[in-house]
């Protein structure tokens, strides 16, 4: 900082009798100078700290290039080595952007047959309206649009089970496409949901209901049939243990109590005959039975079935009585012999006493 005086000024101008101006005039240029010196120390920190800041920034332009480098690498990992097969697809047209190893290994096309296809190529005829009509969704999370039909390459017809999230590829609007192959499950589920229909059927036949009670949350699940069996609309209560005993015939309540608490302490399986009242006023015969299900040693679950056993019943009785007819008929036939052999055997004694007497 250069500090100017009255002296500098008078000698360089010459000038002397003007010594209060030149020091107004001096003291007005060192004030400018103070001034403008402190002027460009500021400017001076600004700047240095704009370049810390331009650092900073630069450092955190690289730390985030080098991040969308990585995200942008793993997530071509996960594209390209997903063990399920992917694709990308204009959203439009529905052309095939890019595909993983994993959907050529299971459809087998090549890389470019699939590029040279669309979407509506995988799809039997009878879905191909479906899909075009399918809503598209700009969400870009992974949502689950069903279970299609798709055909390979050799005409094979698979079930498969479709995620798609809406992204931008290459500038245009895409679908993010990842297919699991479902066909043995929706397989061995059809093969299920058939095996349980005849089940229940067979139930229905055999009047047979099973029931299932939860020892550690106390809940009870009752079959359809159970339900019918102990005169109950399927699906219009819940089944317990309560409601079980309010069916139960008075007059072997205590008995079934007897025996459900001893299996209670006991843990033991059981089978036993009882007699319910359905809520119209009926009376059936009924085979309960039974068995615990163990976890560590522990019970965990109760396992039981009802069998409706009133036409047996009904029908056992009236065999009883249709045999108690037989031999009430047979002790009658043989009384009605023994009186006609009688009556025969005197009748000949008396025919032969008359003979004998006449000779």
């Amino acid at each position: 900082l250069i500090i100017y005086t009255s002296l500098d000024f008078s000698e360089k101008a010459g000038i002397s009798d003007r010594a209060d101006e030149i020091d107004a005039f001096a003291a007005g240029l060192n004030t400018m100078a103070e001034e403008l010196e402190a002027s460009l120390q500021k400017e001076k920190i600004q700047a240095q700290k704009i370049k810390e800041l331009n650092t900073a920034l630069e450092q955190k332009v690289a730390e985030r290039t080098a991040e969308l480098t990585e995200s942008k690498r793993k997530y071509r990992d996960l594209f390209e080595y997903n063990p399920l097969p992917m694709w990308i697809i204009d959203a439009t047209c529905f052309k095939f952007l890019r595909v993983n190893d994993s959907a050529i290994r299971e459809y087998g096309y090549t890389a470019e047959e699939f590029l040279s296809m669309t979407a509506l190529d995988l799809r039997p005829q009878e879905e191909k309206e479906a899909f075009v009509k399918l809503p598209r969704s700009e969400n870009s999370v992974p949502h689950n649009v069903g279970i299609w039909k798709h055909l390979k390459k050799d005409g094979t017809v698979i079930k498969v089970e479709v995620n798609v999230s809406s992204i931008v590829y290459e500038g245009r609007r895409a679908g993010l496409v990842l297919v699991n192959n479902v066909t043995e499950r929706e397989k061995i589920k059809d093969q299920l949901e058939k095996a349980l229909h005849r089940s229940k059927h067979a139930q229905q036949i055999a009047h047979l209901g099973h029931w299932e009670a939860d020892l550690i949350t106390l809940k009870s699940v009752w079959s359809d049939e159970a339900f019918r069996i102990y005169g109950f609309e399927p699906g219009t209560l819940e089944g317990s243990y309560e409601l079980f005993l309010k069916s139960i015939h008075p007059e072997d309540l205590e008995m079934v109590k007897a025996i459900t608490g001893r299996s209670r302490q006991t843990f033991e399986s059981f089978s036993y005959h009882h007699r319910i009242i359905t809520p119209a006023g009926k009376v059936k015969h009924i085979l309960a039975a039974g068995e615990y299900d163990f976890e560590s040693n522990k019970p965990v679950r109760l396992f039981g079935v009802a069998m409706d056993v009133t036409e047996l019943k009904e029908k056992k009785q009236q065999l009883i009585q249709s045999e108690l007819q037989i031999r009430n008929f047979a002790r009658h036939l043989n009384q009605v012999q023994e009186e006609e052999r009688a009556h025969i055997a005197r009748e000949i004694h008396d025919e032969l006493g008359q003979q004998l007497a006449g000779i």
